[in-house]
């Protein structure tokens, strides 16, 4: 289980817990109703599966250090098991990139934090960033401001309740080969997000400058403002001059070093109580995430990942478990790639 490291465990209401339990029931609901055709589901998570095998694969093929978890995240909802009670499940592997854990975090994620977000009085989104860096100083970049942010926020609860939610994600330069560190935070109240503004800027006077950093009032019900907290700690593709491409293996290698070990999110006040277990992937979640299979035949192993068929496979029968997804559609703006990653 996680734990936050150097934060002060501030004492939870009865309220916050009520809004956390309260909220997780409407959302867990919700997912569930749209994830209850477990075809569908598992026609998206074949999609990520095959998504991240062949981004994994390239990323192993680098040796290092870091080939081993490259290699486990290979192996990554490799097998589809039946439960007794006939829901489906999988093991999971935590990777930082890898899509079928990332994706189960952000619900988790939404399902935890996003109640208390919205209760929020005057919820105000931050983009606070530096420099951008080279790949050998993107880990120690990262770690100063972490430290940073933990100073103002302790001169900040001195004067307001510090209820904030932070999320680190960095993105890669192509055109000047660089990394941008960055993050994105959602906080209560528009003279707290203002004076953590301010405290950056005191602190960074050379090297972030007031352009480059974004606060704007989040709309009552603005989910969407709110959500992109949830996303992916880094993005898979660059663009530039309106054509996009796919950020360099090497270089998704360096900023998975670089948040080795790190909080993606980070909750401040009375959101601590609700980020205790969203950074960790285990089988329980299959639970949240996985619906009854349509037809039940027996516990145990169904299918077993093929990569050149695209979906699991039936190891006695050779059927597939879901149908491959090879002219499906399944997210037309992202095809699957078929070549090397770079």
């Amino acid at each position: 289980m996680p734990t936050n490291i150097g934060i002060q465990q501030e004492p939870c209401s009865d309220t916050t817990l009520d809004i956390i339990a309260q909220g997780r029931n409407l959302i867990d609901s919700g997912l569930k109703s749209k994830l209850w055709n477990t075809e569908e589901a598992l026609q998206k998570r074949a999609y990520r599966k095959c998504y991240s095998v062949l981004l994994h694969t390239q990323l192993a093929g680098l040796g290092g250090e870091r080939q081993l978890y490259y290699f486990n995240c290979l192996r990554c909802a490799d097998y589809i098991e039946q439960c007794e009670d006939g829901r489906l499940r999988s093991h999971y592997c935590n990777g930082r990139l890898c899509s079928i854990c990332q994706a189960i975090r952000t619900a988790k994620a939404i399902s935890q934090y996003l109640p208390l977000i919205l209760s929020f009085a005057d919820p105000c989104s931050l983009t606070l960033t530096r420099r951008t860096v080279t790949g050998e100083n993107l880990r120690s970049t990262i770690r100063q401001m972490e430290v940073e942010f933990r100073r103002i926020r302790d001169i900040a609860r001195k004067k307001y309740n510090f209820d904030c939610l932070r999320k680190t994600e960095v993105t890669y330069n192509r055109e000047s080969g660089l990394y941008h560190p960055h993050f994105h935070i959602i906080v209560d109240g528009k003279d707290v997000a203002s004076f953590v503004l301010e405290q950056w800027l005191k602190r960074h006077k050379t090297s972030a400058h007031r352009n480059a950093q974004e606060m704007e009032s989040v709309e009552a019900g603005n989910t969407k403002a709110i959500q992109k907290l949830f996303g992916y700690v880094t993005k898979l593709v660059t663009h530039i001059e309106g054509k996009s491409f796919l950020v360099p293996v090497e270089c998704l290698d360096v900023i998975v070093s670089a948040l080795y070990n790190k909080r993606a999110l980070q909750p401040y006040g009375r959101l601590i109580q609700a980020g205790r277990e969203t950074e960790e992937v285990d089988d329980a979640d299959s639970v949240a995430y996985e619906a009854p299979h349509a037809s039940t035949i027996g516990n145990g192993i169904l299918g077993k990942w093929e990569q050149d068929a695209e979906t699991w496979v039936d190891q006695r029968t050779g059927e597939f478990l879901v149908e491959p997804l090879r002219g499906k559609n399944v997210r037309p703006q992202q095809p699957i790639p078929t070549t090397i990653w770079d």
